[in-house]
């Protein structure tokens, strides 16, 4: 029934829409529109009323032009081409000098957003906002959109010459005003930290208004709390910024802020008033949390005495709130030692009702534990195990693993506690866990013995999981021997297990009596029958093993088999994959997307380290970990005494082929290059390939270590906004750059993460400097990086003219002792500041008859491969080229237009040059021939050099 009163009256709106426009009444059109929204909320497809729309909001009545704005806001967003009619309306509506326009015009284009509201309109929201003439209700709004624009489209950043205004905006007598305007300052102070410094004062100004001499305007009380929302935006404005040292009168007035927040907050009778004093409070901490670690000892003390008791009130709320703050506090060494006196009272935590509670306990309990509590600590946990929640058992036993290892007193204390976390909750074991365990048990010869009588031991207690049963047939078929309990006792404590266990399982086991029969005579017609049983097993990992083992154990010269099965070789000693394991849960890792906090009006760096390519090269990395199952083939198990990596058809997805700890790498085969000359069948023309030479490594010293950047990076590096610029075992040096493509200016932050568990001291860049290149880097003086923790430089890069060439970066560090110093290519190369510029392909063929400084380069594609396709979306998508169609007939090649910004002005503007290129691709060779023109010589070789440095890597 609604269904046909709604077609009904789409019909009849439809026909009236159709009559002449002077024929329908401004009232019915408003009441049409209505209509057709709310129809349209109701979730039916609506297809008339777009032009109307359009139509109202040129109306100079405020009923019609209201109507059209909200149906602009409602109907119009997936219609990109209609939108694109309303920006000079809205452009009108924002210069009028009626208020009421404004605020209509504004309320669409933050409901709109969009890239192309973004660049058309950005401009005339940030004038409107620091306009003399605005009134506040206005300012509020275009302060609150051009935030929305910003975090949809970050490239269009106020000018920094704006800055100061906007920045005094926040001095308004208007609290409203003010509120909007910080929330704004917040969002501006993510991308662009070190313009907006000054704003430090004046924030701390306000602060004390309100908390020190509880000033503000009546209507702004909360539970006799003085505008607690601005209060929080304030706080949290601080933490993007490094605390205020050189301003005394500033940090004592900050000081004092804290000290008040944290002496008069207390639980009080009112949910409300707790709610809003504890929301401040908990932003307090933060800011005192943030100016600790940038060496501003101040207020820790009190604030882990504060947060003690809150762990301690009924409230769940708090408690909760308490425990994640004192986690985050916690990462200050200086407050370990007032924390771990109540241990007791966060050990107590983990008996709470809510589960949420006892997650924070357990992670505070891992932040603050070391070699004087880990005990304490860890039997309490393992008391705990056995009664935990099955969410949490994962992430339990991965950090009790850690902890016994990291802090453990001696070994055979560390064996014990990993044998019991199998036996407790093995189901929930990683298998990174027990591999940890036999690697430093076949390392260590001390422990081979300890360990071996304690898995036999643990063996004969039922029930045994499977993982106890992995390890336990591990150690015991190379450590075994080590007992005073004979062979047919470990033998027949693995086998009445064998019948109930895995595919995987077996294997490992068969490989473990292989052992023992080399190693025990009088087992060796016993496990030869298992073997022949197993000749004919209809999964063809266990069968192919049993024939081999079988024809090994008959095989006349044992001598030679015995030296076949001896014991397995040392582990190399790497970083324990545990650790990797606990920083991607935690996301810990260097790299992280910047994300937008909508909720709480701001964006927060993470770093650079959600970033698809860096997460696979991490993954790649591990892969590289050898693990104690590295088997991969029948030939190569004979080096590998038990085999390990046990690939079935029952579990081929569950393991993967590892090298053997003691394997030798394969030499890799040098590709040779063929006739670059002829690569598009044009015979020994004059193209030749114009190498990107590496720069000569500096003469090493005895005491500075050289390291070089790997140039498979080079390609997203210099395509992607977000990649790698080097990594190894110790560093890992991530970069995001932001391009300001109206201003020839980009934004670049390096994310250096400290993989090591030692400190990474005294770490600094110096870019080389480039002819019409200029770099602005912060903080220029060096800094030093704890271990497992990441820091971040800015540099802004401002293209002046075309660079000569692409600058080269040396970065310095030190670590345990050793100096080391990095030379790595900085992505400032000239299509950073492309920008698409599409255009007729008749206007092109003018334009390249008119631009007179053309280069040509035969470009060979090394690394990756790619195809005509992926050419063509790296060049319009990673290089921003404008492609044409229609223009080159070979559809493998590519005509394309962008235009190249500089930061130069000149009368005011910044100066722009075309770029035209033409781009042929010999898919079968991998080999591009580029034509390049622009107005400017220096700028074509540029041109040319880039696309070199992305392709040829």
């Amino acid at each position: 029934e609604e269904r046909e009163r709604v077609d009904k009256e789409l019909a009849k709106i439809r026909a009236a829409f159709d009559k002449p426009s002077k024929d329908l009444k401004t009232h019915a059109q408003r009441k049409y529109m209505w209509k057709i929204m709310y129809m349209y909320i109701l979730g039916y497809s609506v297809d008339i009323g777009h032009i109307q729309c359009v139509d109202l909001i040129r109306s100079q009545k405020f009923a019609e032009k209201q109507v059209g704005y909200v149906a602009v806001s409602l109907l119009l967003i997936e219609h990109t081409e209609m939108l694109r009619l309303c920006i000079q309306t809205i452009k009108n509506d924002l210069a009028s000098p009626n208020e009421v326009f404004q605020s209509l015009a504004l309320t669409c284009i933050a409901n709109v957003g969009g890239v192309e509201f973004a660049e058309a309109l950005t401009s005339d929201v940030q004038r409107l906002l620091v306009s003399g003439t605005s009134l506040a209700f206005v300012r509020k709004k275009a302060a609150l959109c051009l935030l929305r624009l910003l975090r949809q489209y970050p490239d269009n950043l106020p000018p920094a010459e704006l800055a100061p205004d906007i920045i005094r905006l926040a001095e308004q007598k208007n609290i409203g005003v003010v509120t909007s305007v910080v929330s704004l300052l917040t969002g501006l102070a993510t991308y662009d930290t070190a313009t907006y410094t000054n704003v430090v004062p004046l924030v701390v100004r306000l602060l004390a208004t309100l908390i020190v001499d509880r000033q503000c305007n009546k209507e702004y009380i909360y539970y006799r709390t003085p505008d607690p929302w601005l209060q929080i935006k304030l706080l949290r404005l601080l933490q993007f910024f490094p605390p205020p040292l050189s301003d005394k009168i500033t940090l004592d007035k900050l000081q004092n802020i804290l000290d008040t927040i944290l002496g008069k907050t207390e639980v009080t009778q009112s949910v409300n008033k707790n709610h809003a004093d504890h929301a401040i409070l908990f932003e307090a901490m933060n800011v005192i949390i943030h100016l600790n670690l940038h060496d501003l000892d101040i207020l820790h003390e009190r604030a882990v005495n504060k947060l003690l008791h809150f762990i301690s009130v009924k409230e769940s709320n708090i408690r909760y709130l308490g425990l994640d703050t004192m986690s985050r506090l916690a990462k200050l060494p200086k407050t370990h030692r007032t924390i771990k006196r109540h241990l007791r009272t966060i050990q107590f935590s983990l008996d709470d009702s809510d589960i949420s509670i006892r997650k924070r306990a357990l992670d505070l309990l891992y932040s603050i534990c070391d070699s004087s509590n880990v005990e304490e600590i860890l039997e309490h946990l393992l008391k705990y195990l056995s009664k935990a929640e099955y969410q949490m058992r994962e992430d339990m036993v991965l950090k009790i693993a850690i902890l016994a290892e990291k802090f453990a007193t001696n070994m055979e204390w560390y064996i014990n506690i990993v044998l019991q976390l199998l036996t407790i909750a093995g189901d929930f074991v990683a298998e990174d866990v027990w591999h940890r365990v036999i690697q430093i048990v076949t390392n260590d010869e001390s422990l081979q013995k300890y360990a071996a009588e304690m898995v036999f031991k643990n063996l004969q207690n039922p029930p045994v999981h499977e993982s106890l049963l992995k390890t336990g047939g591990y150690i015991l078929g190379e450590f075994g021997h080590l007992l005073d309990t004979d062979g047919k006792q470990q033998f027949e404590v693995l086998h009445k297990h064998f019948q109930s266990s895995t595919i995987v399982t077996k294997a490992l086991l068969l490989s473990t009596y292989m052992k023992f029969a080399n190693l025990y005579e009088d087992l060796a017609p016993t496990i030869v029958t298992i073997f022949q049983s197993f000749r004919t097993s209809v999964d063809t990992e266990l069968q192919q093993r049993a024939i081999e083992y079988d024809a090994m154990a008959s095989y006349q010269n044992q001598s030679l088999i015995s030296g076949v099965w001896d014991a397995m070789p040392d582990f190399p000693e790497r970083e324990s994959n545990l650790m990797k394991i606990v920083r991607k849960k935690e996301g810990a890792g260097v790299g992280r997307d910047v994300q937008s906090d909508t909720d709480n009006d701001t964006v927060t760096t993470k770093g650079v380290d959600g970033n698809k390519e860096e997460a696979e090269a991490e993954e790649e990395a591990e892969e590289g970990e050898p693990k104690p199952e590295a088997k991969n083939t029948t030939t190569r198990r004979s080096d590998e005494g038990i085999g390990y990596n046990i690939q079935s058809n029952a579990n081929k997805d569950s393991t993967s082929s590892k090298p053997t700890p003691g394997g030798q790498s394969q030499q890799q085969q040098q590709h040779q290059q063929s006739d670059i000359l002829d690569l598009f069948g044009m015979g020994g023309d004059d193209f030749g390939v114009l190498a990107v030479t590496t720069p000569n490594p500096s003469t090493k010293s005895n005491k500075i270590k050289e390291l070089k950047q790997e140039r498979k990076l080079w390609r997203k590096l210099f395509m992607l906004h977000s990649a790698l610029l080097y990594e190894d075992s110790m560093l890992q040096i991530g970069i995001k750059s932001q391009i300001e493509s109206e201003t020839g200016v980009m934004r670049v932050i390096l994310f250096y993460g400290n993989k090591s568990n030692s400190p990474i001291e005294a770490v600094s860049m110096d870019v080389k400097k480039v002819e019409g290149v200029e770099l602005e880097i912060s903080p220029t003086e060096p800094f030093d990086i704890d271990a497992q923790q990441q820091m971040q430089q800015k540099c802004r890069v401002s293209l002046l003219q075309p660079p000569a060439a692409v600058p080269s970066a040396l970065i310095s560090f030190t670590c345990k002792g050793e100096q080391y110093r990095i030379e790595a290519q900085f992505p400032a190369i000239v299509t950073k500041f492309f920008s698409a510029y599409p255009i007729e392909a008749s206007q092109f063929r003018q334009r390249w008859e008119q631009v007179p400084k053309e280069e040509k380069q035969v470009i060979r594609i090394t690394g990756d491969s790619v195809s005509s396709s992926d050419l063509k979306k790296i060049l319009s998508d990673s290089l921003s080229i404008g492609l044409i169609e229609g223009i080159d007939k070979n559809p493998d090649n590519s005509v394309g237009c962008s235009r190249l910004t500089f930061a130069t002005k000149k009368q005011g503007k910044n100066i722009t040059f075309p770029v035209l290129l033409r781009v042929e691709f010999n898919e079968p060779k991998q080999a591009l021939r580029v034509t390049a023109r622009t107005p400017h010589e220096a700028a074509t070789k540029a041109v040319i050099q880039a696309l070199q440095c992305i392709f040829e890597n």
